[in-house]
């Protein structure tokens, strides 16, 4: 189950990163309703299984759905700034961006147990918070909890996925603190993988060569993979930024010569590796 999931995930990522990627500064509407509807199939998906693995349910209620939960919620709260952000003097702007901070500030102290226990990436209590049956014996000290549809979430994925929002909203508010010009949000694609701490540090061409290399001998998926979800998936992963792959192919193939310069120099690299293993020399 985990793993359709991450596909999930990677369509929504990628649907999202094509969305605010396509302009100078993203439309907040049109944002929020791609995670809405990602955020419904996500639900459709995890209530159509006949069983859910403990295991499971802890991936979804802990990883999953706090990751696209957040940015509707980021989206919100962003668009509910812009569009209250007064037009007052100096003094007047800042003081309505502080009181947004205080709002985020109030919160972590109010759930500080929880956001600790997920920032430390702790695991022993997953089942209290996680496991649906078990959170809803947390009602009668979660007040927030009362209304909740139990069905489709344990109270503490959702203090999760604002946590995760407000942290970026924080994020957004002490950078228009610093300057008012920026109170447009700008494309987010940067976000898009934030665990990763791997950089690409080749070129980019040689990325594309390598993308279409995977492409054309069913590496990924058995070659039905579309080029542009696999350059989504390896420039997330690498913290770069591909571009347009197609041109960068087109441009590959017009190359005099050798077009294949950067899996030759795989293999060439590969080749002298293993000769010097074998000669004991690395």
């Amino acid at each position: 189950m985990q793993n359709q999931l991450k596909l999930l995930e990677n369509e929504f990522k990628l649907e999202l990163n094509e969305l605010i990627g396509s302009g100078k500064f993203i439309n907040v509407h049109s944002a929020m309703s791609v995670c809405q509807m990602h955020l419904q199939k996500s639900k459709d998906f995890f209530l159509s299984q006949k069983s859910v693995s403990p295991s499971d349910e802890i991936y979804y209620f802990k990883y999953f759905k706090p990751k696209i939960l957040a940015k509707i919620i980021f989206y919100k709260r962003i668009q509910k700034f812009q569009s209250e952000f007064p037009l007052g003097d100096e003094d007047v702007r800042l003081n309505y961006i502080k009181l947004h901070l205080q709002t985020g500030h109030l919160f972590f102290k109010q759930y500080n147990t929880i956001i600790t226990y997920y920032r430390q990436k702790q695991e022993h209590l997953d089942e209290n918070f996680f496991i649906r049956e078990n959170a809803q014996l947390h009602t009668e000290i979660e007040h927030r909890f009362l209304s909740l549809d139990f069905t489709h979430s344990t109270g503490y994925d959702e203090i999760l996925a604002e946590y995760i929002a407000l942290v970026k909203v924080q994020e957004f508010l002490e950078s228009v603190q610093k300057d008012t010009s920026k109170l447009n949000l700008p494309s987010l694609s940067t976000e898009i993988n934030e665990s990763s701490e791997l950089k690409w540090t080749s070129s980019k061409s040689a990325l594309v060569e390598m993308i279409y290399g995977l492409n054309a001998v069913g590496a990924v998926n058995d070659g039905k993979m579309e080029v542009k979800r696999i350059a989504f998936w390896m420039g997330s992963t690498f913290n770069i930024d591909i571009g347009d792959v197609y041109k960068t192919y087109a441009e590959i193939k017009n190359r005099k010569g050798n077009r294949t310069k950067f899996l030759d120099s795989l293999a060439e690299g590969l080749n002298n590796r293993m000769n010097a293993d074998d000669a004991g020399l690395s």
